[in-house]
């Protein structure tokens, strides 16, 4: 018979094996890989163009200038947008690629910037998903991302009558919460321009509100995931001669969100619409 320190050992043994076993039996649990969610929300705009020109590069940055088609996310309105295209893997900073073929003059396509005008990058552009070809397919599939991971402002109507109530919704579907006046006890402070399409496509700013008046206003509010607020606008425009309705022609409504609580402030333009 064995002693009995014998056989504890044994148990021990054996639990410290069953232990090992069992830790080894369970899979390393990997972060989520970064989906076209991502590249959505961290693009501050993506375009649909045609390749126009390729510049000379500067040390890892080949400049590419691209006319533009539409615009599928963010406000952009030049009729080009010169690209940096970074030419170094970031893991091999010191290397130097040649110029992706996708940039070839002539070549449509869709492309998911970083930046600001000047100096627009190409977001994830060593993982390949901030560039498509241009078609319908992947112009629809751009819109439909945007639609469901951006935040977005839209008329019930896309024609008004003069003076009629213009009924605006804030949605939310930026996967995070954002904070708006549309949210708060004073929604009427979300709009305080609106813009006048000119007849050479530029856009003229009016008033919404009398800037002479100090308002008592409620800070912006949480709008969640999801989340939408609707606003019945009086459609009123302060001039000099006091609040006067919309005049016909083109408009659209210019709102500023946060999407951090006393974050920066970001602009948001509805669809345009007609007042007849």
């Amino acid at each position: 018979m064995k002693p009995a320190r014998t056989i504890i050992a044994y148990l021990i043994i054996l639990a410290v094996t069953l232990l090992v076993v069992s830790v080894q039996a369970v899979p390393a649990k990997l972060p989520p890989p970064r989906g076209d969610d991502h590249l959505i929300r961290n693009s501050s705009v993506i375009l649909a163009g045609v390749i126009t020109e390729i510049k000379v590069p500067r040390e890892n940055i080949n400049p590419v200038v691209m006319r533009v088609l539409q615009v599928l996310k963010g406000h952009y309105e030049p009729a080009t947008v010169e690209v940096n295209v970074t030419l170094s893997p970031p893991c091999l900073p010191d290397r130097i690629e040649p110029l992706p073929a996708t940039f070839e003059t002539g070549n449509k396509l869709i492309l998911c910037l970083t930046g600001k005008p000047g100096e627009f990058y190409i977001n994830e552009c060593w993982t390949g998903k901030g560039i498509s070809v241009l078609n319908p397919e992947s112009t629809n599939r751009f819109i439909e991302l945007v639609a469901a991971y951006d935040v977005t402002l839209s008329t019930e109507k896309a024609t008004y009558a003069p003076q009629e109530p213009v009924s605006v919704t804030i949605t939310n579907n930026a996967g995070a919460s954002i904070y708006s006046h549309f949210a708060s006890g004073t929604p009427g402070v979300g709009i305080n321009t609106v813009e006048l399409q000119q007849e050479a496509g530029t856009w003229k700013t009016l008033p919404a509100d009398n800037p002479y008046v100090d308002y008592d206003i409620d800070a912006p509010c949480e709008l969640q995931h999801g989340d939408n607020r609707t606003f019945s606008w009086q459609a009123l425009i302060w001039t000099e001669e006091g609040y006067l309705p919309l005049s016909s022609g083109t408009y659209r409504i210019k709102h500023l969100f946060q999407r951090q609580k006393h974050g920066e402030w970001l602009i948001l333009y509805s669809n345009t619409f007609q007042v007849e």
